[in-house]
């Protein structure tokens, strides 16, 4: 087009910076990224995840979702059965070491709500599970042993079937 001649330096840094900015997004943590770290693992039975990356604490608290995934036929809940139980909420006071669970809610293999309850009350830590989210996410720690599924519509599944073929730790 006569009178927009674009000079071979000012397209030259154009691609550069194009490309540097398209480097940088790729290399950043994004949705893509998202997983499930398995923290622990009781028999064959269930195995407990939670979101990872871990959280950074954010004045000192650091919440995350930790979800509980049972083998078919593993849990009952007054005679229904559990496939799963998410904490969407659990948050952990990195100074004091307290979590609270907060909302917690089971469901049933297809997806319905079997129940749901909420505790707001920072309590000791205890149970292998929650001491490795809080080393993990206040502390940047994670066993050795844990494992990274990817996020998706099917990681329940995905779960499941790492529980079958896994050994407990």
């Amino acid at each position: 087009m006569p009178g927009r001649r674009i000079s071979r330096t000012t397209a030259g840094m154009g691609a550069v910076l194009g490309g540097a900015l398209l480097a940088a997004c790729a290399s950043m943590p994004g949705a893509g990224d998202a997983g499930w770290r398995k923290l622990t693992q009781v028999e064959k039975r269930f195995a407990i995840f939670m979101d990872d990356p871990a959280p950074e604490p954010v004045d000192g608290l650091a919440t995350f979702r930790l979800v509980y995934i049972y083998a078919p036929g593993a849990v009952k809940h007054e005679g229904q059965e559990v496939s799963w139980q998410e904490y969407s909420a659990m948050t952990i006071n990195c100074a004091e070491d307290t979590v609270k669970v907060g909302p917690r809610t089971r469901y049933a293999p297809d997806g319905s709500v079997i129940a749901s309850d909420d505790t707001q009350e920072f309590v000791a830590i205890i149970g292998p599970a929650i001491v490795r989210a809080a080393d993990l996410s206040c502390r940047g720690v994670a066993a050795p042993e844990q494992v990274i599924l990817p996020d998706g519509a099917d990681w329940r599944e995905a779960a499941r079937a790492n529980i079958a073929a896994s050994e407990p730790f």
